[in-house]
């Protein structure tokens, strides 16, 4: 039965693998490294995260697995310990969203150029759960050599934004992501692995890869392996794959929209400045936009995790206060917590970048993604709305707090019918609200100006390059 202690045990082995990756990253960002030194961090990193996040999800399934056999037994005490299995794992997933922050945070140094490849992972669900069997296994061997000939290997498992396939192959030369690959792996008699790699990309057969070796398994190996569902799931995989490398089909240009504007870093770092051990303070940050926070208590992951974070005090109403204004018919207040969300995965937002990349200090970056420090922020739409409306988009909110928006003149009728993604943009990321109405704004009067004669669907392409 799995105990408190080896939790712990799980929690901290991982703190220090995540304690050393991040090390590697502030070295990698600072350019103080030699380049046989800068190679060899690079080269290192991501085998070491990758263990580290499979021995947590081996924890976490044989969490389970003790989950399982009480409820076979129901043993006295049933539901306290169903409850304690639930904190386990609770610790365990927040624990390997550490992780992920900082995989993104080395991949998204490759990855930052390629937009359309950002979006196409996008549609994908995020890679949750590492695998732990013998795929598993056969990636940690796979990226623990990651130079391929010339190029090097992203592993997608590490990271909430890398979503199709298992890897993809850059080009450092030309600095560039180039293809996308799938691992299959087997045990053969001797208790070996064996490793087949499908590539899917851009003129693969101009590019030098290792030749094969004199002894070989059959070609068809790795495909005999495979039910006839999991076949078909595979060959829709590297369908999708291919995709990803053609021409997007596009009818037409609305144009670039170039705009400026300062996220609130300097407040978020105001509230870190004056927030003290378990104790909330709070700034409001900007126009119907207010940051609190608070330090956690501990020195260690495993402790702060176990702490948990403070309840809010009674002054922090009066910031859900300030960012009303009476006059405004659509007040509201949203709440969600910088980085982490209570209720969801971490996840990073298509377009945005991870913390570590934020024009803000080492250390609030690390209290951050360490948990050391905890943000939650308010925002009120009705600002965002009542400017909106202004500039003569009609706005409506659903009961949900879903917020459309559209307009209609005498030559066309232009829909966002969810702009969710304009407002995590605000609360989670700290952009200014009057940024987006300049971009919807600027849309809209694209739209209007293309002179289109049929429906059309539109794509963005943000490129927040602050």
């Amino acid at each position: 039965m799995i105990t408190q202690r080896r939790i712990k045990t799980a929690v901290c082995d991982a703190e220090q693998t995540f304690e050393n990756c991040w090390s590697k990253l502030l070295d990698i960002q600072k350019g103080k490294l030699e380049s046989v030194e800068l190679a060899k961090t690079i080269y290192s990193f991501q085998s070491v995260l990758l263990i580290a996040l499979y021995k947590l999800q081996k924890t976490y399934k044989e969490i389970c697995e003790d989950e399982r056999n009480v409820v076979d037994r129901k043993p006295s005490r049933f539901r306290v310990r169903l409850q304690i299995f639930n904190r386990y794992k609770q610790i365990i997933i927040e624990t390997i969203d550490v992780g992920k922050v900082i995989g993104d945070s080395f991949a998204w140094f490759f990855y930052q150029g390629h937009r359309q490849f950002l979006r196409n992972h996008h549609e994908h669900e995020p890679i949750t759960e590492i695998p732990t069997g013998v795929g598993g296994r056969g990636e940690i061997a796979f990226i623990q050599r990651p130079k391929i000939a010339d190029y090097f290997a992203l592993i997608h498992s590490t990271t909430s934004f890398l979503r199709h396939l298992d890897f993809s192959l850059f080009d450092p030369k030309e600095w560039k992501v180039f293809a996308l690959g799938e691992l299959k792996t087997r045990e053969d008699k001797d208790k070996n692995f064996v490793l087949s790699m499908s590539l899917i990309g851009e003129n693969l057969g101009q590019r030098k890869f290792p030749t094969r070796p004199a002894v070989e398994p059959p070609q068809d190996l790795s495909s005999q392996q495979l039910s006839p569902k999991a076949q078909t799931r595979f060959e829709r995989q590297m369908k999708a794959a291919s995709d990803s490398f053609r021409p997007t089909d596009i009818d037409g240009n609305l144009g670039k929209i170039k705009l400026q504007t300062t996220p609130v870093y300097e407040k978020l770092k105001e509230v870190f400045d004056k927030s003290a051990s378990q104790t909330w303070e709070g700034v409001k940050a900007d126009r119907g936009f207010a940051i609190v926070g608070a330090r956690l208590h501990g020195s260690s992951l495993f402790t702060r995790l176990t702490t948990g974070v403070p309840e809010f005090n009674k002054s922090l109403p009066e910031f859900a206060v300030v960012i009303q204004d009476k006059k405004l018919s659509d007040n509201s207040i949203r709440i969600s917590r910088l980085l982490y969300h209570s209720e969801s995965r971490y996840k990073l937002l298509v377009g945005m970048r991870p913390v570590f990349w934020w024009p803000i200090s080492e250390e609030l970056r690390e209290a951050l993604v360490f948990k050391k420090f905890v943000a939650v922020t308010f925002y009120n739409s009705a600002f965002l709305i009542e400017d909106l409306r202004k500039a003569g988009i009609e706005v409506s909110v659903a009961s949900n707090h879903v917020v459309q928006v559209r307009k209609t003149t005498a030559k066309i009728k232009s829909e966002i019918s969810d702009i969710g993604y304009f407002i995590d943009m605000v609360q989670d990321y700290l952009f200014s609200d009057s940024l987006v109405v300049d971009i919807l704004t600027n849309y809209f009067d694209a739209v209007e100006k293309a002179d289109l004669n049929k429906s059309i669907k539109v794509q963005w392409d943000f490129d927040f390059a602050v």
